[in-house]
């Protein structure tokens, strides 16, 4: 007899639309009218005209179904595939911290977390697939209102040239302009590794590096969908969940816009033309201070203009990100940190805590507890003498020490452990030996880690850094807001003395509006090496 003929492989689109939250945990209205109809409605009819998925419904995976329904039109194609109530916004909630800090790029977030992971919960996506009677899904984000489906076609059929040898298919489009392919039986997987506490078991971890399981980065496989270098490169988020990006995807849509390429090339436009309507992210130095200093005059920011700040700042944008400290103080040594911490959450706001760690052990209990989301550590060195010969101070164990209680007085959220611990390390000529070591533990005792460059070349350093590409550069400037210890906003974030405005006497949306401007007239007049975009590497 004939061998039987393979089974068809079964694939649908998969809408992943959660009310009242963003996949960033920040709170927004998905019904809210997007130039003039809402983001969701927009989303599906545009994945209704892939090719690729012709003859099978587009599903919507919610946790509100009902007002999700009254959302879209009455005789839409597709069909509504409930999840738990509340469990989509506990899993924004709980995966916000991984992405963001990496919100306009589709990968690069804490633990490699990329823009579908925002989207995807194995234990959520797995029986949802299984009840569907789908092999694999395109995922696509439920206020993704300029997804490209000729992208997403792309991405599909590249997905069935070889569905067996490529459990998820995807490309490097920014996020919010096309979705990957995931298979049924890699999210089970994942299902099942995240219920054991696997720290890998995410799309991340299936793309990203891990010194265990070294191998050649996936972007070179055939599961990358290669594009054209503009939309590969653009550092924006096409994804309504802030003032700025929503006034970006109306100004787009305005335009007729239709495919990856004229979006990009849209944005592009807008963002030379105008400055940006709020701050993405707030940098709060809050002390001069660093342990061992012995300077009577460093400054700290009073706890009550800091929570000011805050309060205004996520005022002009609920989806902003806050990091205390920037390198220059370490803000543990503020006596009002913990409290600005509450604040800060109180508001919604993810926060992000820059610190030597050098502090003592009950600041770090507290500092476990404390909801800050994620905790950088400026390790300086991968041993102790040259930490020593760096920092001035015999206190690399104290710090190693610090971190591994931090490690360990963490709590578990939706089997990830939390807070972020992310270890740093700054590329200098006296840690070269050390940085392969070093970035191998922490990748393995941490899940990340960071190398950070050299504000400017050094004479005495072989070692330059290798600065900022040009579309990362501008998506910073335009979304940047630093505030010394002083209060003063910076523009050259490397010059404290030199402020374009000073909050002790200003409001917040005053000195945005002046440092917007400020930075939009200097690229104009000075090109994009002009010193005052410069927000670090």
């Amino acid at each position: 007899t004939a061998p039987a003929s393979p089974r068809a492989r079964t694939i649908g689109a998969v809408v992943v639309a959660e009310p009242a939250l963003s996949s960033l945990g920040a709170q927004r209205d998905l019904a809210r009218p997007l130039a003039g109809r809402n983001a969701l409605a927009r989303t599906v009819e545009r994945l209704t005209g892939c090719s690729a998925l012709m003859g099978t419904p587009v599903t919507v995976l919610t946790d509100d179904p009902e007002r999700i329904r009254a959302m879209l039109p009455p005789n839409a194609p597709l069909r509504l595939h409930a999840a738990p109530s509340g469990s989509l916004g506990a899993h924004f909630r709980g995966g916000r911290a991984a992405r963001a800090w990496a919100s306009a790029c589709w990968r690069g977030g804490l633990g490699g977390a990329t823009v579908y992971d925002e989207l995807v919960q194995p234990a959520l996506l797995a029986p949802a697939l299984r009840a569907l009677g789908l092999d694999a899904a395109l995922v696509v984000g439920g206020d993704w209102a300029l997804v490209d489906p000729a992208l997403c076609d792309r991405v599909v059929e590249r997905w069935r040239e070889s569905p067996d040898a490529s459990p998820v298919v995807f490309s490097q489009a920014p996020p919010g302009l096309a979705g990957a392919v995931v298979s049924a039986a890699m999210i089970s997987d994942l299902a099942q590794g995240r219920a054991a506490g696997d720290p890998f078991a995410s799309i991340g971890g299936v793309l990203g590096y891990n010194p265990l399981r070294p191998r050649t980065d996936p972007i070179a496989s055939s599961a990358c969908v290669q594009l054209e270098a503009p939309v590969r490169q653009c550092a924006q988020r096409f994804v309504p969940d802030s003032p700025e990006r929503r006034a970006v995807i109306e100004s787009v849509l305005a335009t007729g816009a239709a495919d990856a390429r004229t979006i990009v090339r849209a944005a592009d436009t807008l963002a030379s033309e105008r400055a940006a309507l709020a701050p993405e992210e707030l940098i709060l130095d809050l002390t001069e201070r660093r342990t061992g200093d012995e300077r009577g005059d460093a400054r700290d920011t009073p706890t009550d203009l800091a929570i000011r700040v805050v309060r205004a700042a996520g005022a002009l944008n609920p989806a902003l990100v806050l990091s205390l400290g920037s390198g220059a103080g370490d803000p543990l040594l503020h006596e009002g940190v913990f409290d600005i911490i509450a604040e800060a959450l109180g508001a919604g706001l993810p926060v992000h805590v820059r610190t030597e760690l050098l502090c003592a052990p009950e600041t770090v209990e507290r500092l476990a507890s404390s909801g800050a989301e994620v905790v950088s550590i400026d390790l300086h060195a991968g041993s102790r003498a040259t930490y020593h010969a760096i920092r001035g101070l015999d206190a690399h164990d104290r710090a190693m020490d610090n971190t591994a209680r931090l490690l360990r007085a963490r709590r578990t959220d939706l089997g990830v452990p939390r807070p972020f611990v992310v270890p740093r390390l700054l590329k200098r000529d006296a840690v070269y030996s050390e940085v392969e070591g070093f970035i191998d533990r922490a990748f393995v005792v941490c899940g990340w880690g960071v190398l950070d460059q050299l504000p400017a070349p050094e004479r005495a350093e072989r070692l330059e850094p290798l600065g900022k590409a040009r579309e990362a550069a501008r998506r910073d400037w335009r979304a940047r807001l630093r505030v010394s210890a002083s209060g003063a906003v910076l523009a050259d974030e490397r010059n404290p003395a030199r402020a374009i405005a000073d909050l002790r006497e200003g409001s917040v949306p005053d000195a945005w509006r002046v440092l917007a401007a400020h930075r939009l007239n200097a690229v104009r007049s000075g090109g994009d090496q002009h010193p005052d975009l410069w927000t670090g590497w």
